[in-house]
């Protein structure tokens, strides 16, 4: 009997130095049409490794044995869109989805069959270097120190992480709630409409809108918040000298958006907070040296209309933001929305340069960056982050994403809400095959929400709630009434969007009002 105490406690001991850590690296192999698939995975289950899918990577459900190394296998037949055949040495930067660091859109580094001796790349890999699993699908294991790689939610509900101590039955545990679970104490604005900072001049309008929000069914209003900075920020010659005030003292300057803000919210009505990226004047006048260049002009790039665009790969940049949203939420915002978050489209582009992107990034990797800061902020404060993308962005078209940085699966990682711009007026006469987008409000929303669901269809591993802008304006649409407003509403509504924001950059909403006395938001 005491032999079996010992031996029992050998084996708690062994268990609990179980080096188990499952945010190192995942291999990939490549299968040749010409190996036996079923030879191929009885081989590596043999030697300790065990296959996973490559939807199953993507997803983060690494479900495997305990002490078995996860591979991707990769078969011919699956999308090779997604690979990219590297090197032996290569061969094990495929980091779990959830982890900070990983990139949904980098290709999977995979090593081809035919290229290498199997048995000789397992001798070089030793457990110890690349992921080792504990056998819990639904526990991450890990050291106290690689807790701070796991990304902000977990890949599905009802995870957990186990930090191990080394000692035995001595682990620690921790909650790892999914971003649907995170989002249920968030207040994410759902039907709502947007406003300048001139249409609420005082606490008059203030009521104004609030009543007119509760009457309507509208549960949001969405405000420009960088309009109340612009006064404050004249204050300032220098951008180093506003980074560096404190923003206590910033915040007792914006005395009256926290007054218009307490008003919005006496009747449960949401405030979001809209922030402006691309263009900043303060910037601008402040420190040229942000701005994307014209490397033919050496002068800050200006666009068609005259707009200079700040270098999203600039740290200052991103500092900068970062600094504007903890304002927001400060005064009061319960949703931040951040817009215009990309590259130009328009002008001659062919003449940018990012100064500031030092190792030839792609576009979009600036963009993801952006919104992984801006994340760790609003999630640390339980406020909800929404954002507004470009509405040709759901076409998917790879000119588009590459020109101006904005990839959907992007966005879907980082915000709990995307808002695409699907205003029909904005799409040239023939668009998707519709002779004049700009008159056909139901149809054409019909087909930009059918784009969206098509996409999330491949791609569910990232929930999301999506909120199409609506047009409120009459621009381009000769057919602009009542009906042009509900048609959108119908649209929306058909294909289970989550809800609408409405926007008239002139804050006339009253054809929007009337049409929402009809009771389409019901």
């Amino acid at each position: 009997m005491k032999k079996i105490k010992i031996l029992l406690f050998i084996f708690l001991l062994s268990m609990s130095f179980a080096r188990y850590n499952e945010t190192k690296a995942i291999p990939a192999f490549y299968l040749d049409k010409d190996i036996s698939l079923p030879l191929f995975i009885k081989n590596n289950i043999s030697k300790g490794f065990y296959p996973i899918t490559i939807k199953a990577y993507i997803k983060g459900d690494i479900d495997v044995p305990q002490n078995f190394m996860p591979y991707v296998l990769i078969e011919e037949k699956d999308d090779t869109s997604r690979i990219q055949l590297v090197s032996v040495s290569q061969n094990n930067l495929n980091i779990p989805s959830y982890l900070w660091d990983y990139d949904p859109l980098e290709k999977i580094k995979a090593i081809k069959i035919s290229d290498l001796d199997l048995s000789e790349w397992q001798k070089k890999y030793n457990k110890n270097d690349v992921y080792i699993s504990d056998g819990d699908p639904l526990t991450i294991m890990c050291t106290e120190e690689d807790r701070s790689k796991l990304f902000i939610y977990a890949p599905t509900e009802n995870m957990r992480i186990q930090i191990y101590s080394g000692i035995p039955l001595f682990s620690k545990y921790y909650e790892y709630p999914s971003k649907k679970e995170r989002m249920k104490n968030k207040k994410l604005p759902l039907k709502g409409y947007h406003l300048t900072s001139g249409a609420l001049p005082s606490r008059k309008e203030a009521h104004v809108h609030k009543n007119f929000a509760v009457r309507n069914g509208l549960d949001s209003i969405v405000i420009d918040f960088k309009n109340y900075l612009t006064p404050i920020q004249r204050n300032y010659s220098n951008f180093d000298v506003f980074m560096n005030e404190s923003n206590d003292y910033l915040l007792s300057q914006l005395t009256g958006l926290q007054k218009t803000i307490e008003i919005l919210k006496l009747s449960d009505t949401k405030v979001s907070l809209r922030i402006v990226v691309a263009t900043d004047y303060f910037i601008q006048k402040t420190k040229q040296n942000l701005m994307l260049w014209d490397k033919s002009k050496l002068q800050p790039w200006n666009d068609y209309y005259g707009q200079q665009w700040v270098d999203l790969f600039s740290p200052d940049v991103v500092n900068y933001y970062k600094k504007i949203t903890e304002l927001a939420i400060a005064a009061g915002a319960d949703d931040i929305q951040i817009d215009y978050i990309r590259f130009p489209s328009d002008g001659d582009i062919s003449n940018i340069v990012a100064k500031h992107n030092k190792s030839g990034q792609k576009r979009y990797k600036a963009v993801d960056n952006f919104l992984k800061e801006i994340v760790k902020i609003t999630d640390k404060k339980n406020v909800s982050f929404s954002a507004d993308i470009f509405g040709i962005v759901l076409w998917n078209n790879p000119l588009t994403t590459t020109t101006i940085g904005q990839h959907m699966i992007t966005f879907m990682r980082y915000a709990d809400a995307i808002c695409p711009m699907l205003y029909p007026s904005h799409f040239n006469p023939g668009f998707d095959g519709i002779k004049s987008p700009g008159s056909e409000p139901y149809l054409f929303m019909d087909k930009g929400c059918k784009r969206y669901l098509e996409f999330y269809a491949n791609n569910d591993q990232y929930y999301v709630k999506i909120i199409p802008w609506i047009q409120a304006f009459k621009y381009l649409s000769p057919n602009y009434n009542e009906k042009y407003i509900q048609d959108q509403i119908r649209a929306c509504k058909d294909n289970k969007m989550d809800g609408i924001l409405a926007w008239n950059a002139g804050n006339n909403y009253e054809t929007f009002f009337k049409a929402l006395k009809s009771g389409i938001l019901e």
